[in-house]
C-alpha cells in the first residue's frame, strides 16, 4: 500500500516504521494516480493507522471501485432523451463532489 508526501521527501523520522520500500522523487513531482504534486512515496505491507498517517502527513489515494459495472452499462444503454440528460447531470456532479472530497482530505 502505497502513501504520498505532499510536503517533503522522505527522510529518517519522516514515516511509520516497518515500510517495505520508499522513492524519492527529484523534484516536486506530478502523480497521476492521487492527482496532486508529491515528492516521494513510501510502501507498506499492512495497512497504517488514522494516527500514522496524520502525524506524518502521509497521503493516499481514495480506494478506487469500478465507477460502471454491467448493470449500470446496461441501465444507461437503455435511457433515452431526458433520463440520459438527468443521468449524465448526475454524474457531473458527482464527479464535482469527488473532486472537492480529495482536495479537502490532502489538506
Amino acid at each position: 500500500m502505497k502513501k504520498y508526501y505532499l510536503r517533503r521527501p522522505v527522510d529518517i523520522g519522516t514515516c511509520p516504521k516497518g515500510f517495505i520500500s520508499f522513492k524519492n522523487y527529484d523534484d516536486l513531482t506530478y502523480v497521476s494516480e492521487v492527482g496532486r504534486n508529491c515528492w516521494g512515496e513510501v510502501t507498506y505491507d499492512r495497512e497504517l493507522r488514522k494516527e500514522e498517517i496524520d502525524r506524518y502527513e502521509l497521503y493516499y489515494p481514495a480506494p478506487t471501485y469500478p465507477l460502471v459495472d454491467e448493470a449500470e452499462q446496461e441501465m444507461v444503454r437503455s435511457m433515452t432523451g431526458k433520463e440520459l440528460e438527468q443521468y449524465l447531470e448526475y454524474a457531473k456532479q458527482l464527479q464535482k463532489l469527488i473532486i472537492e472530497v480529495r482536495a479537502e482530505r490532502a489538506v
